[in-house]
């Protein structure tokens, strides 16, 4: 019996250490692709070079622990037994709250005050914003800010208590204050969905994600236009609701799980999902308009749909990167020019979420009173991550020669090479 054992264990063993050999080459054992930003180490060339100076031997290694047959299994049963056993799990910037509740961690902190803009920043910035709607009001233009909300807010009782904030003074409260008192265009999501939280039959968040519901998405959307036909004194087109219909949540309603590449399914909510049609509408007085956002408007964009109402349309993301209606490319900010962008568009939409409240705008509202005061703008975002890659280069002795190289060829100094090869990496 006991010779029965070791034999069963030693081929169980066995087993382990060849299966993934072999199909790491056969692939005879399909695996489920690992969600999220996911970065493999290329494989290496063997030479004489490389061999004597060590490089082959680290790279092979590394490529081998990035490509190993089964490696997406372990990895999975690897996180499964730190989220079950530990309550905690290996998403970047995501911590797990109580009752298996998933929030974003840029979101915690700025609603416990954690990270806090300061009033006096608030304020200039309230200040320009309320500029920059009269100013554009006097040009038959409409300014429009969007609280998002975010699923901190909306479930606080589900934090770690370290984020608790009984005192309820954090950026969104105190900028709250600002709008109200100045008279800026707000539409407050985070104040509309709590006061609904208990009155809606369905959900506007889930508890493993950061973003709306489908339906929370649908909802603001056409709340977003009605706003916009308020204050604009347009008539804009709405998608129409066919249908609700009630299915399990998927997509982004459960991005934290996937992002956790779990080896079981978590539980999923039965959501309310909308069934939209649109007529569309060609007549001349549509607006164009100009959204600045952070990811909370791709729940606009691609489940409502709300660039339909608009005969133009354009959305810069972070202010880093444009994104254009009845277009496949985009473009760094850099190259747009905002002088034309104000005279061509209606409507300028700012949609911001409870984490990036500290940061409304990413320099957008900076640039657009700077404008209508007769300066270029300064895309402080954009530069900020380009210095970020040139400090990359200098600290990676293979890539400078490689830039040192292509400097030389071009017959530019390094610092105009390392500029050009950091807005080529933002840009595509």
């Amino acid at each position: 019996m006991k010779d029965i054992v070791k034999k069963i264990f030693f081929g169980g063993l066995l087993a382990l250490l060849v299966i993934p050999m072999i199909n790491s080459y056969v692939r005879f054992i399909p695996l489920k692709p690992l969600s999220g930003v996911i970065e493999s180490s290329p494989d290496t060339v063997l030479n004489a070079n490389s061999w004597f100076s060590g490089r082959y031997q680290i790279k092979k290694d590394d490529f081998v622990k990035d490509s190993f047959g089964c490696r997406n299994l372990f990895i999975r049963i690897h996180n499964q037994l730190i989220y079950s056993l530990a309550d905690k799990q290996t998403v970047n910037d995501v911590i797990i709250g109580k009752d298996g509740y998933s929030f974003s961690l840029g979101q915690a902190q700025t609603y416990s005050g954690e990270i806090f803009p300061g009033v006096k920043n608030m304020v200039d910035q309230v200040d320009k914003l309320k500029y920059i709607q009269d100013t554009l009001a006097k040009l038959n233009k409409t300014l429009v800010v969007v609280f998002a909300g975010g699923t901190v807010i909306f479930y606080p009782e589900f934090l770690p208590d370290k984020y608790k904030n009984p005192d309820n003074v954090n950026a969104y409260t105190c900028y709250a204050a600002l709008f109200k008192y100045s008279g800026v265009n707000l539409l407050d999501f985070n104040k509309y969905f709590d006061e609904q939280k208990s009155k809606s039959p369905y959900k506007f968040f889930t508890y493993n994600s950061l973003h709306w519901t489908k339906y929370a998405s649908c909802l603001a959307g056409d709340s977003l236009l009605s706003f916009i036909e308020r204050y604009g004194n347009y008539k804009l087109n709405h998608s129409h609701w066919d249908s609700l219909v009630l299915s399990e949540a998927d997509g982004t309603e459960i991005e934290n799980e996937e992002d956790m590449n779990l080896l079981f399914k978590l539980k999923r909510d039965k959501l309310a999902h909308p069934k939209l049609s649109f007529k569309p509408d060609t007549g001349a007085n549509r607006p164009s308009v100009l959204f600045v956002g952070d990811s909370y408007f791709w729940g606009l964009k691609r489940v409502y749909n709300i660039w339909n109402a608009f005969s133009d349309a354009k959305f810069i993301y972070y202010y880093k990167k444009v994104y254009t209606k009845g277009s496949d490319e985009t473009k760094s900010v850099v190259r747009l020019n905002l002088q034309d962008e104000i005279k061509k568009n209606n409507v300028f939409v700012i949609v911001c979420s409870e984490g990036n409240y500290p940061s409304l705008g990413w320099g957008f509202i900076d640039d657009m009173y700077g404008v209508f005061h007769g300066k270029a703008p300064l895309y402080p975002e954009y530069h900020k991550k380009v210095d970020e890659i040139k400090n990359g280069i200098k600290n990676d002795p293979k890539w400078l020669i490689n830039v040192e190289k292509n400097a030389k060829e071009k017959g530019i100094s390094v610092d105009s090479a390392m500029t050009l090869e950091a807005t080529w990496i933002i840009e595509h």
